[in-house]
């Protein structure tokens, strides 16, 4: 077992040692009060085993009143163990990578073999890439002309929900022309303006590979 994994199995067993305790106590206090209820009535009735009851009474009284002490401490100890314990596998955590470099290797290895053996049809994949990004990009711009076709503006709205104006920083000649526009129904969501002019400048993709060949 690594490191991590014996603390974590650690971490189980002593915190299942705290929870039995807590359950224990719990059970203890559900019993208390029968017992302190037979007593009384065992009193009340002057029945033989009442000093029984007072003394089973009382030892649970003293049981119960140790274990929460001893559960309080024992939460104490348990995390404090447990927290130097978890130090102790964070300052391993060197040891872990080599674990996995020579597996990392092979899978390496791998890809490149396969990149090489496939390379043609690698380099056919990312031309259709590109082909679909352009295609993405000359939609946009269709749509990004419609912006300019029609003078279509954008207001970005407060952020607040109980406010619905403008933002005052807004100089107040684009104010006046969104103003304007809002009266004509030309504005749309600012959200949706940038959305266009981002993909119609060819900065959004439908395919984009992290670290991949992308031909232009």
């Amino acid at each position: 077992m690594s490191n991590l994994e014996t603390h974590l199995e650690e971490v189980k067993q002593k915190r299942q040692r705290v929870t039995d305790l807590k359950n224990s106590i719990e059970e203890q206090e559900k019993q208390l009060p029968y017992l302190q209820e037979e007593y009384r009535d065992a009193v009340a009735n002057d029945s033989d085993n009442v000093d029984d009851l007072f003394h089973e009474m009382e030892t649970l009284e003293s049981k119960l009143k140790a274990d929460k002490h001893k559960l309080d401490t024992l939460k104490e100890v348990t995390e404090d163990h447990l927290r130097k314990s978890a130090m102790q596998v964070l300052d391993s955590f060197h040891e872990v990578k080599p674990n996995f470099e020579q597996r990392g290797k092979e899978i390496k290895d791998k890809y490149y073999e396969t990149l090489k053996r496939h390379k043609e049809e690698m380099d056919s994949i990312n031309k259709e890439i590109v082909e679909i990004n352009n295609k993405y990009i000359d939609e946009a711009v269709r749509y990004e002309s419609l912006i300019d076709d029609h003078a279509i503006k954008r207001v970005i709205k407060r952020k607040h929900p109980h406010a619905t104006g403008m933002r005052p920083d807004l100089d107040k000649e684009h104010r006046k022309e969104v103003e304007k526009a809002e009266k004509e129904g030309r504005l749309i969501n600012h959200k949706v303006y940038n959305r266009i002019k981002r993909a119609a400048e060819g900065n959004d993709h439908v395919v984009s590979l992290q670290g991949g060949m992308m031909y232009e």
